[in-house]
């Protein structure tokens, strides 16, 4: 029913082996990356403004993802910590603290990416992580330089497309479109990989809301994938002001 909502597409696969060794591509990074601790730039873009900053970026899988948003002159503008459960984000520069569950609308809101957390620490640190074991899900394609996973994610009513070079064997991008409306909802895009630690890892993340003409663009510029000191440190003024999110 929901593959139909798609057609026609090319010719598709629905071949066991070939699936699994794509999804083995696509769930390799973020499976084998457990600590991640990073610095680069964060630039936010919509169809008004376009701001940059530089990024401190620490995620400790499974559960902890801390970053922190410098400005100018190296200025604290924000500390965030998400955990599977909750979050905390200090806007340093109002001196308020916003705290609330880590809900896929309430990630949407603070980082500009329609993703639920596992989503958001497994995408960020260079790909997916297949949970559904229903091959009927899924199916693959071939396109130019392209092998193309296509995921049907029913319970969110999404088609997932992810994209593999054939020739670097990297995901370079992933698409969500609404099963229904066929509108593209997020694109993920990867690029300028790089050696880090025997690891092959792009430097470059572009997480994209077409229809907000929202961008959130990472660029890293060092990484490393086995600190020897991982902390998350939150030094909230003791007259913030609390605010709470359901």
């Amino acid at each position: 029913m929901f593959l139909a909502l798609f057609q026609p597409f090319k010719a598709y696969s629905s071949d066991t082996t070939n699936l699994q060794n794509a999804k083995n591509i696509i769930s390799h990074l973020p499976v084998i990356i457990k600590l991640f601790d990073a610095e680069g730039e964060i630039t936010f873009e919509d169809k008004n403004e376009s701001n940059s900053a530089s990024l401190t970026l620490r995620i400790k899988k499974p559960d902890s993802c801390f970053a922190k948003i410098q400005g100018i002159f190296g200025v604290t503008g924000a500390i965030t910590l998400f955990t599977r459960n909750n979050f905390t984000y200090y806007d340093v520069i109002n001196n308020r603290v916003i705290k609330g569950p880590s809900t896929q609308e309430n990630i949407k809101i603070l980082l500009r990416a329609n993703l639920k957390f596992d989503e958001l620490i497994n995408f960020v640190t260079g790909g997916f992580i297949f949970n559904d074991s229903n091959n009927a899900h899924y199916y693959t394609e071939s396109a130019n330089n392209f092998i193309i996973i296509n995921y049907i994610d029913s319970l969110n009513s999404e088609l997932r497309k992810f994209y593999i070079n054939k020739l670097s064997n990297n995901l370079v991008k992933a698409e969500f479109y609404d099963l229904f409306s066929k509108s593209r909802k997020l694109l993920i895009e990867y690029a300028e990989f790089t050696e880090f630690d025997n690891i092959y890892f792009p430097i470059a993340v572009k997480i994209s809301r077409p229809v907000e003409f929202q961008t959130l663009i990472i660029k890293f510029s060092k990484i490393d994938f086995n600190p020897q000191k991982f902390r998350f440190n939150l030094p909230i003024s003791k007259n913030a002001k609390i605010i709470e999110w359901r």
